[in-house]
């Protein structure tokens, strides 16, 4: 059967215990995977040569708790490493990368013992990478990891859908410094925030650092602290987003734990849904 033609996202949800079981994992005295990697190499050769359309990929962890070291199975942390392997090995052309690792206390973090840094210093994977449109980063960040990840989207020069929620962790604020601090140029069209707290300094810049192509703005479950109001930050936002076709507000906060109204004085009812 000729799969050529056929589109697909390759959804790898990881139930713990399951995902790799049958190989023998070899790691680093870290925690890292050492390639080559069983079963990779033609598990690469089928998404390139085999599933042409297949280059969008959602990566989602369905329990709580740390991942372990183990040589019997992968953990969440290891199936990114690998699809950044398959990247770094092809070049391949990703559109879509979601990774989904939420929980109620916060532990789901991408751990960058598991990952590599050579996994991504590969110049094949930076071209692979710079196909990408789309990327949801939906999990908490680790303090070793917000360099690393910054760097996957301000590396990705033709990200159209940026997404960014769960990130509750105290380093929150070094992250988004890094994304709105870069000189690098971007065309983000669809910007969606949810699930943290902000400085209203801090969620204004980064919203203006794509400002000038920003057509849809989505901000939900998001509290605005150190006295900062939701009525000034769209005050400052309403000037500073021509393109701005579509906005969406859902339970907007601030630090008082006062209910937040928000006027939107200035856009037609058709580009407003609260």
């Amino acid at each position: 059967m000729n799969y050529s033609g056929i589109a697909c996202k390759l959804y790898v949800s990881q139930i713990p215990g399951r995902l790799g079981r049958g190989f023998t994992w070899t790691r680093h005295d870290l925690g890292y995977l050492i390639d080559p990697l069983p079963g990779v190499r033609m598990r690469s050769d089928i998404l390139v040569d085999k599933l042409v359309n297949c280059r969008s990929f959602r990566i989602q962890r369905e329990y709580e708790g740390d991942d372990l070291y183990d040589s019997d199975y992968l953990g969440y942390s290891d199936a990114i490493a690998i699809i950044f392997l398959v990247i770094g090995e092809t070049g391949l052309p990703i559109r879509s990368l979601q990774l989904d690792s939420t929980s109620s206390d916060g532990t789901n973090r991408m751990y960058m013992r598991r990952l590599d840094s050579r996994y991504i210093q590969k110049p094949q994977f930076w071209t692979g990478w710079a196909h990408l449109e789309e990327l949801v980063l939906q999990m908490p960040l680790a303090y070793e990891a917000v360099d690393y990840t910054a760097d996957l989207v301000l590396r990705a020069p033709n990200l159209l859908r940026l997404k960014i929620g769960h990130a509750i962790e105290v380093y929150d604020e070094a992250f988004f410094r890094r994304l709105y601090t870069a000189s690098t140029a971007h065309k983000l069209q669809e910007l969606d925030l949810g699930d943290q707290s902000y400085i209203e300094d801090s969620i204004t810049k980064l919203i203006f650092r794509f400002g000038h192509s920003l057509r849809a703005l989505s901000l939900w479950r998001i509290v605005i602290t150190n006295g900062g109001t939701w009525a000034s930050v769209f005050r400052r936002l309403r000037t500073n987003l021509p393109l701005l076709e579509r906005i969406s507000v859902a339970r907007p906060m601030e630090s008082t734990s006062r209910t937040v109204w928000v006027m939107f004085r200035s856009l037609s009812d058709d580009r407003v849904h609260s």
